[in-house]
């Protein structure tokens, strides 16, 4: 049991070394720079190119401000099949607080994406 509990700190940076996309021998050489006190400038990864599970967002605790590992982030404002995602989360959970409350959300963004919609289309 120790031995598992000392690997995860371990496991979890080598997850974050994999979810950012970067080679090992970036990972190497950001490491030498580190040590070095050098600045190493990687090339950003095109939006389009990056598909997939990745680590696009950094989470935080609000109460406290430590990271959150293992999350996943939905964007329903920006993406209709994160609100079919959270449709069917509501669905199936038993807080009816948290079920009523993520129907509401999503009723809210399709009705102002409505809205907009009819904006436009009178401009």
């Amino acid at each position: 049991m120790t031995a598992l509990l000392n690997s995860v700190p371990q496991n979890m940076e080598l997850q974050s070394y994999r979810a950012s996309g970067l080679s090992p021998d970036e990972v190497m050489a950001l490491a030498t720079a580190q040590r070095e006190n050098r600045l190493v400038v990687l090339p950003s990864i095109e939006k389009e190119k990056q598909q997939g599970l990745y680590g696009k967002y950094r989470v935080y605790k609000a109460c406290n401000g430590e990271p959150v590992e293992n999350c996943f982030v939905l964007r329903p404002d920006k993406d209709e099949d994160a609100q079919y995602a959270l449709l069917c989360y509501g669905a199936m959970t038993k807080n009816l607080q948290l079920k009523a409350d993520i129907k509401a959300w999503v009723e809210s963004i399709r009705e102002a994406a409505e809205a907009a919609l009819k904006d436009g289309e009178q401009a």
